[in-house]
């Protein structure tokens, strides 16, 4: 009598035991993926305070996966000072000079004054990276400069239209007619080991906020296309394990 009654318990537990497995494995998962986004959830309430927006990430395998190459660097070499573009962005050594850039054909020197090339403008430098003025085509200079260079103290531009000689405040030019004129051409240089890691840095620490790095894991579009298809799994299984909670919770209470 004993022995049938144990059975008679002992059956429908065994029928149950796939679900418990499958209600603990599942409660282990879905209790991962909730502490992952209460904790990013509780961190972006804070992201004023703590100055998520402010910090940059530094790991070079998540600049990858968020595909954040390093930019391209062109540098020349003025003296003992270097004017390096990294991206959109103009430096003197280390010092960044203000505004954006797209192409950079040259810096040399004039009297005490570095004078930069890009974009078809004249940026005027003080050595310690002050800007004095940017010259442009309305104050007078030619177009379409593709590289600059000193001839006896004269800046030098080279353009499509021929080579410009400047004078001495580079308010009036002059078409050069000889070809043959020993010019001191800018020329492209090699930036200095520790230079390039330092301006390399910064490139990459502009790129991603410490702030929408922890989005992107709260909003699961850390996994890119596959987030929300992750976040739809989430909430099928936490479905699932409420009603199997249900349903052992019933079938206990109320055996037959």
């Amino acid at each position: 009598m004993n022995g049938q009654r144990a059975e008679k318990f002992a059956a429908p537990r065994r029928r149950m035991r796939p679900l418990r497995l499958l209600h603990r494995y599942g409660g282990l998962m879905a209790a991962l993926l909730v502490i992952i986004v209460a904790a990013t959830g509780m961190l972006l309430n804070h992201t004023e305070t703590l100055h998520l927006a402010n910090k940059r990430v530094q790991s070079a395998w998540l600049m990858s996966w968020y595909g954040l190459k390093p930019p391209t660097m062109q540098t020349y070499r003025v003296n003992d000072l270097y004017v390096t573009q990294a991206g959109q962005r103009l430096y003197l050594n280390s010092r960044r000079l203000d505004g954006s850039f797209d192409r950079l054909c040259g810096a040399t020197s004039v009297d005490e004054l570095i004078i930069v090339s890009a974009d078809n403008k004249l940026a005027l430098l003080q050595s310690d990276g002050t800007l004095v003025e940017v010259l442009e085509s309305v104050h007078g200079i030619p177009r379409n400069i593709w590289r600059i260079g000193v001839y006896n103290q004269q800046l030098v531009v080279d353009t499509d239209t021929g080579q410009w000689l400047a004078d001495s405040a580079l308010n009036q030019w002059e078409l050069l007619e000889a070809s043959d004129m020993p010019i001191n051409w800018s020329s492209p240089a090699n930036l200095p080991a520790m230079l390039h890691t330092a301006l390399l840095a910064e490139q990459q620490s502009e790129g991603l906020s410490l702030e929408q790095l922890i989005l992107d894991i709260h909003s699961g579009q850390i996994i890119r296309m596959a987030g929300p298809w992750l976040s739809d799994v989430f909430a099928v299984l936490l479905i699932v394990l409420a009603l199997s909670g249900v349903w052992m919770w019933f079938k206990t209470r109320h055996p037959r």
